[in-house]
């Protein structure tokens, strides 16, 4: 999807899974800061995120509990895509801030 960033370092695919309908949000005690670009600090694993385009759009929805596919959904609307289109970088975004522990399950 144009102007999608990942979150870097990126999570090797294998290790990048997700459950779409699990209700996900940030991980309690990650740090951010907002400007024109997001930044992540996730103190326990000591890694900094630079987020934006859609995948500082999902760590804003992420302040909230939300599924992949209700995040994924609300997303193609904005950008006027389909949701088969968007889910998958949605899901892939939310997989690796899981993985880095800066977001989890609620």
């Amino acid at each position: 999807m144009p102007g999608f960033t990942r979150v870097v370092p990126a999570i090797p695919p294998h290790q990048a899974t997700i459950a779409p309908v699990s209700a996900y949000r940030h991980t309690e005690g990650a740090l951010w800061h907002t400007t024109s670009r997001r930044v992540l600090v996730n103190p326990p694993e000591g890694a900094t995120f630079d987020l934006d385009g859609v995948a500082g759009l999902v760590w804003e929805a992420l302040d909230e509990p939300v599924t992949i596919d209700d995040l994924a959904a609300d997303l193609a609307a904005v950008f006027d895509r389909p949701v088969e289109e968007v889910g998958p970088e949605v899901a892939r975004v939310v997989a690796e801030l899981v993985a880095a522990g800066a977001a989890s399950p609620a």
